[in-house]
Formats: C-alpha cells, sequence, structure tokens
C-alpha cells in the first residue's frame, strides 16, 4: 500500500496514514461478531452475512491502490456457513483481491479451505523481541517493558494493548503487590484476604 516504499512503509505517505487511522478504502478487517453485530474477538463468529459482504466487496475494483485487501481475522470461529459460502472467492478471487485468514490453527479450520489456502505459521515472539519492540517503538520504560514482554507470552499486540491501558497498569501493580503481601503474611492473614475477597 505504501506509496514511498516497496520494502517497508513508510508511516507518513496517504496510504500509510490512511492504513494507521483504520480508513484506507481498500483494507477491510473482518472480525468476529456477537449476536447484536458487535465485534466479539473473544466469543464472537464470523457468520455468513460478513461472506457475502466480502463477495461483494471483492467484486469491485480497488478505489486507491493495486489490490482490494481482506484481513480475516479468527478464522477458526467462522460457522459452515460463512466457510462454505466464502469457498468460491478462495478458490478463484480476482486478480485484484487478496484474502489473509489467521486462526489458532489449522486444525480448527475446514480442510477445504486449508487446501485453498498458502499456510503460513507464525509463531510467538521471544521475551528479548517483545521487549526490544516495546522499548523501541512504543517508548515504554525499561522495567514495563520487561514485564509486559514476561506476561505476553509472545504477543506483541496484547503487551501493546495493556501498555496503553494506564488503568489496567495500575490494578495490575496493586495485585502484584497483594500477591506479594500474601506469600509474606501469616495463616491468619491469608484467611481473612480470601474472607474478605468472597
Amino acid at each position: 500500500f505504501c506509496e514511498r516504499s516497496a520494502a517497508r512503509p513508510c508511516g507518513e505517505c496517504r496510504a500509510c496514514r490512511l492504513l494507521l487511522h483504520d480508513n484506507h478504502p481498500d483494507f477491510r478487517v473482518v472480525q468476529p461478531l456477537d449476536r447484536d453485530g458487535a465485534v466479539d474477538r473473544a466469543g464472537g463468529t464470523l457468520r455468513v452475512e460478513q461472506s457475502a459482504e466480502i463477495i461483494h466487496e471483492a467484486a469491485l475494483r480497488p478505489m486507491e491502490g493495486r489490490y482490494k485487501v481482506f484481513f480475516i481475522q479468527d478464522f477458526h470461529t467462522a460457522n459452515a456457513g460463512f466457510a462454505n459460502k466464502l469457498l468460491k472467492t478462495l478458490e478463484e478471487p480476482p486478480d485484484h483481491v487478496l484474502l489473509i485468514l489467521s486462526a489458532r490453527d489449522r486444525e480448527s479450520i475446514l480442510p477445504t479451505i486449508v487446501s485453498r489456502c498458502q499456510v503460513l505459521e507464525l509463531r510467538p515472539l521471544t521475551v528479548p523481541e517483545v521487549e526490544s519492540a516495546l522499548v523501541q517503538g512504543w517508548e515504554a520504560s525499561a522495567s514495563e517493558a520487561a514485564l509486559l514482554a514476561r506476561l505476553a507470552k509472545g504477543s506483541l499486540g496484547w503487551a501493546v494493548q495493556q501498555l496503553a491501558d494506564r488503568e489496567g497498569a495500575s490494578r495490575r501493580q496493586e495485585q502484584l503487590a497483594q500477591l506479594h503481601h500474601l506469600v509474606q503474611a501469616t495463616r491468619v492473614e491469608r484467611l481473612h484476604f480470601v474472607d474478605k475477597m468472597a
């Protein structure tokens, strides 16, 4: 999409700015929805209506770039209707369309879908990689980056979300302080704590 560089996005051109602000007309993120139609990546599903929208939009030419890109997150949540309706488009997408599917593992996706995809297995990042990215890319303090990198279990996205959630950081600090206190507490103090939490 970048207008200045094919290797790495510059972050400054019009296309990069549109992508950064989730406004690029040729890039669409498709996520699982709850029953009311709100995004719900934890418990929602990819539904047949969404695949119909993808098929319709894929038939249209790109507005700004050479390609229309559909990033379908959490494909393992797709219901059978969604997956089956999308089969033909996955098998023979228009020349100007790229479909990117993400899922926890390939076993959770219908074999007919997997057979039409080029599979790339992404491994979790190491703790030092997450830590370095947080310090360099998101200007986290060294101690904050070290803690979040250990808690993230290889997920930079999770670590970045936690970094942005200052209230969550405050709660995490309180919980760590309580845990530290409980480790050193007497049995009676621990029982009082449990009683207070109940």
